[in-house]
């Protein structure tokens, strides 16, 4: 990959970024942007590394917005009640430990009594969920980052 070739891929990450902050900035949100790398993406049934550093949306200490190439995560501390009305409004998510991420306690494919069960035999505070918004779909950051508020 040349140094051009980076380049596109890192404007287009960063126009999204742009579109996020703008709509941070009309809903009277602080944020502060970053760049991470050594993350962890899912490919199917298997956590990947990557070494590449992303644009990373820390919002008012209350969620953090990743933005990588394909897609777009919102991590947040789970709520009560959170994840079953998402579930209604058909956003992908998964629930996990955040003392170890890679530990999916259930996601956004179980019903919501297998949710409820996992919450309760989880046994754990401070859970964190995640949402998983393909592309640069900023309607539907919006409506979750509302609901997070």
């Amino acid at each position: 990959m040349t140094k051009d070739q980076i380049n596109k891929n890192y404007q287009k990450l960063l126009i999204t970024v742009s579109k996020i902050e703008d709509m941070l900035k009309r809903n009277e949100i602080e944020y502060k942007l970053s760049f991470y790398n050594g993350h962890y993406y899912k490919d199917g049934e298997v956590y990947r590394y990557e070494y590449y550093p992303i644009p990373v949306i820390e919002a008012a200490s209350r969620f953090d917005i990743l933005v990588d190439f394909d897609s777009i995560s919102i991590d947040a501390v789970l709520k009560d009640g959170t994840s079953l009305v998402l579930k209604e409004q058909s956003y992908n998510f998964e629930i996990y430990d955040p003392n170890d991420y890679l530990d999916t306690i259930c996601t956004s494919k179980n019903t919501k009594a297998e949710i409820n069960d996992a919450l309760k035999s989880a046994k754990r505070k401070n859970l964190k969920i995640s949402f998983e918004i393909e592309g640069a779909d900023i309607d539907s950051i919006e409506n979750i980052i509302n609901y997070l508020k």
